[in-house]
Parts: C-alpha cells; sequence; structure tokens
C-alpha cells in the first residue's frame, strides 16, 4: 500500500481488503482512513457501520466509473509495453476521453434549445403571411 500513495494524500478509499494493513500508519499521518470495514466472524456489521461502508463505496464508485469504460467498453484490459511516455500518453487520453464518455449527457444541449432547431418553422411562419398561405 505504501508504494501507491504519494504522501500529499489527506483521505484513503478502498474495499475491504485493505481494511487492517496500514490503518495505523495512515491515521498517524493524518490521513482520514475511508477504507470499508470487515465483519469479524461471529460479528456482524452495525447499521451504522453497514451506512458507512455504502457511503464510501458510493465515492469509491466514482472513480471507477473511468475505468469502466477504458477497460470494459474500449477493450484496453492489457497494455502492449511501447515504451513509458508512449504508454503514460496513451493512458492520459484514454482517461481524458472516457471522463467526456461520462459526461456525454450533459454536454449535449437539451431539445429545443439549439439555436438552430426550428429555423425553417420559423422562417414559414414569416413567409406564409407574404404568400397569402396559411401557417397551418
Amino acid at each position: 500500500m505504501g508504494q501507491l500513495l504519494h504522501g500529499q494524500e489527506r483521505e484513503l478509499f478502498g474495499d475491504q481488503a485493505y481494511w487492517i494493513e496500514s490503518r495505523q500508519g495512515a491515521l498517524k499521518r493524518g490521513i482520514r482512513y475511508r477504507i470499508n470495514r470487515r465483519p469479524n466472524p461471529g460479528r456482524p456489521l452495525s447499521r451504522h457501520e453497514r451506512r458507512l461502508n455504502r457511503l464510501r463505496s458510493a465515492t469509491r464508485a466514482r472513480g471507477e466509473h473511468a475505468f469502466h469504460v477504458v477497460k470494459r467498453l474500449w477493450g484496453f484490459a492489457k497494455v502492449r509495453y511501447r515504451g513509458l511516455a508512449k504508454n503514460t500518453a496513451r493512458l492520459l487520453t484514454a482517461f481524458a476521453l472516457a471522463n467526456l464518455y461520462l459526461l456525454r449527457r450533459r454536454l449535449l444541449t437539451p431539445q429545443g434549445t439549439c439555436p438552430w432547431s426550428g429555423r425553417k418553422e420559423r422562417r414559414r411562419r414569416q413567409i406564409a403571411p407574404l404568400i397569402g398561405r396559411s401557417t397551418q
């Protein structure tokens, strides 16, 4: 776990597999330990602990969605070694595009708000009285 941290973390999120591994070390360094709790044999998690696990998982899942897009939808499960610079560039590009893919619905304009939508209909209504036709 220590190799994954750069030293400037304020919070540490993870699943139940990391619960005991580095808890004390993280607490001593002032890192908020947001790793899901494990139930012990004979002692299930309390309602409060289950609620905390659910909130922590929801936060962690936001970061996992981009991995789903890159690995499952686009098939980048394995990386061929092409050099550190090329692999890094490809990885950063893939995750930037994955973030755009995840936000695609928010980035599109809602129906009817596009300045070009309805242009023909407005023009037809303007011309109809001039040529003596009904707009209906």
